[in-house]
């Protein structure tokens, strides 16, 4: 099964974390831990720029490619699993994908201001991170 790694010291990256959990991808979401990071193969200072997706055959993809890669593992059953695998689809293709490169990284690189803002969401130091 799939897997996407979160950052749980962040708790933008948290709370939409569990969001798109509650949403029921058929890929495994799960915290980047230590543990996860050795586990999954996964170089721990890329982790610490984007977010990766581990699909079945082991590849390792980061950023807004992960994300769209786990939109894609909605089931299409229901019309909210079809709208979410077609934003996968339209965020891996031209024209949306630079858009969805920047824009990744614009909020990766504000994730510890996203939070304070968002106030309900908590962020601790490893936030701050800059992205690559």
């Amino acid at each position: 099964m799939s897997v996407l790694l979160y950052d749980p010291d962040c708790g933008f990256c948290t709370a939409s974390a569990n969001l798109l959990r509650r949403l029921e991808p058929r890929a495994r979401i799960l915290p980047g831990t230590p543990k996860n990071l050795v586990q999954y193969r996964v170089d721990a200072r890329r982790f610490a720029h984007a977010l990766p997706f581990i699909n079945d055959a082991g590849q390792i993809i980061y950023g807004s490619d992960a994300i769209a890669l786990t939109l894609r593992t909605f089931s299409d059953a229901t019309l909210r699993g079809k709208f979410l695998r077609a934003a996968g689809v339209l965020l891996l293709n031209p024209p949306m994908r630079p858009v969805a490169h920047r824009a990744y990284r614009l909020v990766a690189g504000h994730r510890a201001q996203i939070s304070r803002f968002t106030s309900r969401l908590g962020c601790t130091s490893s936030c701050a991170v800059k992205p690559a």
